[in-house]
């Protein structure tokens, strides 16, 4: 499941619509929808009945959802309205490089090729982004990475912060075996082997998991022992098509476990999240050791099978905030 996630950000990020100067659009207020006259053309406010066994002792009937972002049809015609992809529809590491030269820069140390991390008792984390969001105690914050949903999950934040670690792993290595290549070389070298080792753990690894040895062989899909492919055609074109971005590669949803594991060394857990708790709180990373923990519970813990059912920690009652106790 996780490494589903980690590659659907690498492939699709679609925006929403924004209003004057980047603000969000707002298409509730006072718990019901917005006024036809005063309401955004891009609200599509989701209503609530009034017996919501959630909302309705909220006064809530109206569940803000705004449209995403449009984008120029392929043959610039009329037609179906389709959706802008903010990243490259390509694999290749996008989510951990960045998907543009100035999101890039930020996350470059350019010194030996390496990415910037942040120094937390001789171990290497990803650098901070006080911006995004900072623990309840304003000590830990957020993680900054190439692509801004790092701090979704606390297992997200881990799958970012092993690449991290893994680029700066071979450009130290690269810079030994040359000592004579300068910080750019180096970046780029060391970038190259990454997105090979990605596209490689997906096509042998992950792709066979979820589409069956048959399928990947009788299309071609399976890599090769030796020699090459000359399937490649540079007059495909490689975007994001709606049906996959927003139906099919949903089904990693029903993958997600209600609870993020962290296990010892020697097999006990350590720790256990409940999902929603996790949003936007990766701070558990802070801890000494947390990193190692985390990381063995992605190898030790199952995903949920891939059914019609998903984890309460998925319905609107949780993944929309606590309705409980909604301070």
């Amino acid at each position: 499941m996780q490494w589903g996630q980690f590659l659907d950000h690498d492939l699709t990020h679609t925006p929403i619509s924004r209003g004057q100067s980047g603000s969000g659009l707002s298409c509730c207020r006072n718990g019901d929808v917005v006024s036809q006259e005063l309401r955004h053309p891009d609200c599509f406010p989701i209503i609530l009945p009034n017996d919501d066994h959630i909302f309705a002792k909220l006064g809530e009937h109206c569940m803000e959802f705004v449209r995403s972002l449009p984008a120029p049809r392929p043959e610039c015609n009329f037609g179906p309205r389709e959706q802008m992809n903010q990243v490259s529809g390509y694999l290749d590491g996008s989510n951990i490089y960045g998907s543009t030269r100035g999101g890039q820069r930020e996350i470059r140390e350019f010194t030996g090729g390496r990415l910037k991390v942040q120094n937390v008792r001789g171990k290497s984390l990803l650098p901070q982004n006080e911006d995004e969001c900072v623990d309840d105690t304003q000590t830990f914050a957020c993680f900054k990475a190439g692509d801004s949903r790092v701090n979704e999950q606390v297992d997200l934040a881990v799958m970012h912060t092993l690449w991290m670690r893994e680029h700066n792993r071979v450009a130290a290595r690269l810079a030994t075996l040359h000592p004579n290549w300068e910080d750019e070389t180096l970046f780029q070298e060391a970038r190259r082997i990454v997105v090979g080792e990605i596209q490689h753990i997906t096509y042998n690894e992950f792709l066979p998991l979820i589409l069956g040895r048959d399928y990947m062989d009788r299309f071609d899909l399976t890599p090769k022992e030796s020699g090459y492919s000359r399937l490649y055609d540079d007059t495909l074109n490689a975007g994001i098509t709606n049906v996959f971005s927003t139906a099919a590669f949903r089904f990693g949803h029903t993958l997600v476990q209600g609870h993020i594991k962290a296990f010892s060394r020697f097999g006990s857990v350590r720790d256990s999240v409940m999902m929603h708790k996790s949003h936007f709180s990766p701070f558990a990373l802070y801890k000494e050791g947390a990193f190692d923990d985390y990381l063995r519970g992605l190898s030790t813990q199952t995903c949920q099978r891939f059914d019609r059912f998903f984890s309460n920690e998925f319905k609107k009652k949780k993944l929309f905030g606590n309705i409980d106790n909604p301070a």
